[in-house]
């Protein structure tokens, strides 16, 4: 497979982070940057139905869905995405395709990540607070990509926490973030069994001193004991937390508890 870096972006705000992160791993990689812009048929589709609605706080009242506009507005957009996408690829100088595909986001998305190494989507906010929405889970559950989810809000993590459980792959990749964001590594150690936790911890101590990072390790326990490590990450400042996964770990759990930055390796 070639090296490609697929980025997902749906405005510009939002996209703005997503896009320079994207940049930064494609630049490290000296891979392709594909940037990824759905419009979403089932708002056209409701938009056309006659009985669909949408309040005017303008107005103060209720209005029709305009079929016409809504197409209109979402191509608006695709164009001003590929605008940025392509300024940034030639200030960066790097080779990179923008597309767009037209249905249900998670969908295209898989399709369109089945050629990438790493696919990069932001995660949601609403009140202030981070969660991962449905385009977002169905790319962890499903693709076969890596995937690193971001908080649009929070785009330069502070440190790097690794979830380790014997994976070097894991360890691999959060070495490659941290150098990447220019920040500190540490690593939560967990095991199948507590017997063999100290052991992990180990490993992990070891393989960090080898590559020059300072041996931050905290022993979380066992898997089997629960969400080990999501209780140890739990109310830390947030990071970029880098997990495996073939992890026994509830990822859909870990991501609800998770604030920052969040990528599973595969």
């Amino acid at each position: 497979m070639a090296r490609r870096v697929l980025v997902a972006v749906e405005s510009r705000d939002r996209g703005r982070h997503l896009l320079e992160a994207a940049a930064r791993l494609a630049t490290a990689r000296q891979a392709e940057l594909i940037g990824f812009y759905v419009e979403e048929l089932e708002f056209l589709q409701a938009a056309g139905l006659p009985f669909s609605k949408t309040y005017s706080l303008f107005r103060g009242s209720w209005e029709s869905w305009d079929a016409d506009a809504m197409e209109r507005a979402m191509r608006a957009r695709g164009d001003e995405l590929r605008r940025a996408f392509e300024s940034l690829c030639e200030r960066r100088q790097l080779t990179g395709t923008f597309r767009t595909a037209r249905g249900a986001p998670g969908e295209r998305l898989l399709e369109a990540a089945s050629e990438a190494e790493v696919v990069i989507l932001g995660r949601s906010r609403r009140s202030g607070r981070t969660y991962t929405g449905s385009t977002a889970r169905r790319a962890v559950a499903d693709c076969r990509s890596s995937v690193l989810l971001f908080d649009p809000a929070d785009p330069v993590p502070e440190k790097v926490t690794a979830i380790y459980s014997g994976d070097p792959s894991v360890l691999a990749a959060a070495d490659e973030m941290a150098r990447l964001f220019q920040c500190r590594l540490e690593v939560i150690a967990v095991s199948e069994d507590s017997q063999s936790a100290a052991d992990t911890r180990r490993r992990a101590a070891r393989w960090l001193t080898d590559r020059r990072w300072s041996a931050n390790v905290v022993e979380a326990g066992s898997l089997r004991e629960g969400h080990a490590a999501a209780l140890e990450l739990a109310g830390r400042r947030s990071g970029l937390t880098v997990v495996g996964n073939a992890t026994s770990l509830d990822l859909p759990a870990l991501l609800d508890t998770l604030r920052g930055p969040v990528l599973i390796v595969r």
